[in-house]
């Protein structure tokens, strides 16, 4: 069992970043950041990142999720999604939290725009263990070259720096076949049966984090 879990405000620039941290009895000395989907709160779609924390923290390691900018608790506002902007402030501000607890190094695991979030952190944390990246999005509509211009590029920074990478996709999911063409085998693509984007049922919640788990523990963090 985990010894605490700790409410708390992260000074993210222009806000402030509510998050939850989750405190190991005995530290393993790494750490895993969880980034939300925009929009969505630190409990995670279907409470996935509740269930999460609590096994990552029974197995020693220190653990952050956050409420975005605009949800939840935290302050700031947010107006059109980019997802060449994504909420590095963010992340960083929990990364930063964690620098002094988890010696070993930090893991991050994205859903969605979160996982365009973690993508964009590789050059301001240098080296990360790994990085989990779940159903990121490539594009924001048939036009949006940028989208895809920005993914492949941080794909390529991350994979160039030694970053571990893993995806998780639905074979339902409509970005996988772009996603899996972008990577060209470089990231391994886990795919499960049907749709996992927005994690809209128990079994696709238990999927996931079957994935994820499976994905830290090659990265070191088992």
């Amino acid at each position: 069992m985990t010894a605490r879990e700790l409410p708390m405000f992260l000074d993210a620039g222009t806000h402030q970043t509510f998050a939850v941290v989750t405190e190991p009895e005995s530290p393993a000395g790494t750490g895993v950041v969880l980034l939300a989907g925009a929009g969505i709160a630190a409990v995670g779609n279907a409470r996935l990142w509740v269930g999460l924390s609590r096994e990552l923290g029974a197995r020693g390691h220190w653990v952050v999720r956050l409420d975005h900018r605009g949800a939840g608790e935290s302050t700031g506002e947010v107006g059109d999604l980019d997802l060449t902007e994504p909420f590095t402030a963010d992340a960083l501000a929990a990364a930063g939290w964690l620098a002094g607890r988890t010696p070993d190094g930090i893991a991050l695991v994205g859903e969605c725009f979160g996982a365009r979030t973690a993508l964009d952190c590789v050059g301001a944390l240098g080296r990360p263990r790994g990085m989990v990246l779940l159903f990121p999005p490539v594009a924001m509509g048939a036009r949006d070259e940028a989208g895809r211009r920005d993914l492949r590029d941080k794909l390529d920074r991350a994979i160039s720096a030694g970053v571990p990478l893993a995806a998780v996709y639905g074979a339902d999911d409509v970005d996988r076949p772009e996603f899996e063409e972008l990577v060209k085998g470089r990231v391994p693509v886990a795919v499960e049966p049907g749709k996992l984007h927005g994690i809209a049922s128990i079994e696709a919640r238990d999927g996931v984090r079957r994935h994820i788990m499976s994905a830290l523990h090659r990265f070191g963090l088992g």
